[in-house]
């Protein structure tokens, strides 16, 4: 057969299969495909079951934190089922690769395996001087070590195969360009210069194999600057090395299939929209999942991310998710601190009853609207009401609702009111705006003239002033006039209690645009407390639940 294209095509798929994942003895598994070799350890990775069906598996009990960092390289080539792993459930990441395991793996995924295991080559003399260690010990072999000699994997001085010998870096980086045939342009790069501090270590018969190899970021060097030629590679630094190495390869990504995720993923199905054709796909629940090079979970697909999918026996085993989906919000918020010099704007907004202040960023074709006119990003005041829409945690539309010179007239339920920043934040709507207060704010509840101190929680109001800072607080409906059933998210502060030793009241901290607020309420005599009483500490969360400002029940978090 011709060794050009079709050679090409395979040796990668073939190389990862052994020389990443396979083993002497997994390579000449028999029948079952569960044969041992002497040393009992390999078992060939694809089972076959009863149906004929070919099962993959896609977890290892031994490939902890520690090899994060070519997770993704082994589950894509998992997924092409260029993947070997162990009946004990281990991929024995750190174990050394051996030249024997990289010649069969070369051989056989050349696509040569029926002319390796054909009589007429298992039957060639070698003559190589440790061809005895080869009859003996790896008898199934030979035919795959005269098939390598013919294809040209060896080169012209070897006089021996070293089968047990560790496959090193050096080693590797040759029998991979050879294996691509680039041996030619390896030839031509033979004086180029190498920055490796211990480049002196690399033969000068190799050197462009190894500048071939770094050229085409094949292989690098250490942070050390060396490249250590003699150091023997592992399973793991492999799988790293000929995934980069197949990425560069016509062919490698043939079988994936590309689409946008239409709807989220439910009971293991995947909705994919594919040039404008919607498919589903049955996705196997330990499925391989990267975003940002980060494995995640199936739940963290998104509706309108772009996606690479591969599959087996028609069942998605790996997903990596190529576009991210644009994450749109809107909201309404307050302008706490203006554009600074890197254009970052703080505002501050109502998310599921509590205050939150967040910091956002411009897109570069934002929108902003004050009264009907265009404005820039560094006209926005402090105090400013706005509905903002983001796209990325990026805001891509704003509207100013009301300047922070518009004169005041707002209605809603106090949320907080803090004595010592002199702020009275109140709720309308989902929507909190903090207000200023002075010494010359009027404050009036029940038509008589009060303090601030004597502004309650949940005090419907009408608020009036200039510029976010209130000259009048009226109190229109006072909260203990009200039938209302209130909810608090908070901190737990401090308990009172009565002279029968039950709880009588409690105390809660709250963050309120950007500072904290302690409110004190009265506790029924009947309350129910849930969660660990334990955790009931300074600082720890608690929800409170209650009717006319009464908490009734108290949640622990």
């Amino acid at each position: 057969m011709n060794k050009g294209k079709a050679f090409k095509k395979v040796v990668i798929t073939g190389l990862s299969a052994a020389m990443i994942f396979g083993s002497a003895a997994s390579a000449f598994a028999d029948g079952d495909h569960h044969g041992k070799g002497n040393n009992g350890r390999g078992h060939n990775q694809f089972k076959l079951h009863g149906n004929g069906k070919v099962q993959i598996k896609l977890e290892f009990k031994d490939l902890d934190k520690n090899f994060d960092w070519v997770m993704q390289n082994i589950a894509r080539l998992a997924s092409k089922r260029v993947f070997e792993g162990y009946d004990d459930g281990t991929f024995q990441p750190r174990r050394q690769i051996t030249r024997i395991e990289a010649i069969i793996a070369a051989v056989r995924l050349m696509g040569l395996r029926d002319q390796a295991e054909s009589q007429a080559e298992m039957s060639s003399k070698l003559s190589f001087k440790d061809a005895d260690l080869i009859y003996q010990k790896y008898p199934n072999a030979v035919g795959y070590v005269a098939v390598a000699l013919e294809h040209d994997l060896f080169n012209e001085n070897d006089n021996a195969v070293l089968p047990n010998k560790p496959a090193t870096r050096l080693w590797s980086t040759v029998l991979l360009i050879k294996a691509l045939g680039l041996e030619n342009e390896a030839k031509a790069m033979m004086n180029a210069e190498l920055n490796f501090r211990d480049a002196d270590a690399i033969p000068a018969g190799s050197r462009g194999y190894v500048a071939l190899a770094v050229q085409k970021n094949l292989v690098s060097g250490y942070s050390d600057q060396t490249f250590k030629p003699n150091k023997p590679v592992t399973r793991a630094e492999l799988a790293a090395l000929l995934d980069r190495t197949g990425n560069q390869m016509p062919d490698y990504n043939s079988n994936e299939i590309t689409g946008t995720v239409s709807s989220a993923v439910q009971n293991n199905i995947l909705t994919l929209n594919e040039n404008g054709q919607t498919a589903t796909y049955t996705v196997d629940p330990n499925t391989f999942v990267f975003r940002n090079g980060v494995r995640v979970s199936l739940s963290d697909i998104q509706v309108g991310d772009t996606v690479k999918i591969r599959s087996y026996n028609n069942v998605i085993i790996y997903i990596e998710v190529t576009g991210q989906a644009q994450q749109t919000e809107t909201f309404s918020a307050v302008v706490t601190t203006a554009v600074n010099a890197n254009g970052v704007i703080t505002l501050s907004r109502n998310q599921n009853g509590q205050n939150q202040t967040g910091q956002y960023t411009f897109s570069s074709n934002a929108t902003i609207y004050r009264n009907g006119t265009l404005i820039a990003a560094s006209d926005l005041k402090a105090g400013d009401q706005v509905f903002v829409r983001t796209e990325n945690n990026a805001i891509t539309f704003l509207q100013v609702l009301q300047s922070v010179n518009d004169t005041i007239n707002y209605s809603g339920k106090i949320s907080a009111v803090n004595v010592g920043s002199n702020v009275v934040v109140v709720t309308k709507d989902t929507q909190s705006t903090a207000f200023a207060v002075n010494e010359n704010t009027v404050y009036l509840r029940k038509g008589v003239s009060v303090t601030l101190a004597d502004l309650k929680v949940g005090d419907e109001v009408l608020v009036q002033g200039v510029n976010q800072t209130a000259s009048v607080i009226q109190v229109t409906l006072p909260v203990e006039d009200q039938n209302t059933a209130f909810t608090v998210n908070g901190l737990f502060n401090s308990l009172t209690l009565n002279s029968q030793g039950e709880i009588a009241g409690i105390s809660v901290t709250q963050n309120v645009y950007g500072g904290t607020q302690v409110t004190n309420y009265n506790v029924s005599s009947d309350v129910t407390i849930t969660g660990d009483t334990s955790l009931l500490v300074p600082g720890h969360g608690v929800t409170l639940e209650g009717q006319n400002q009464i908490v009734n029940k108290i949640q622990i978090q």
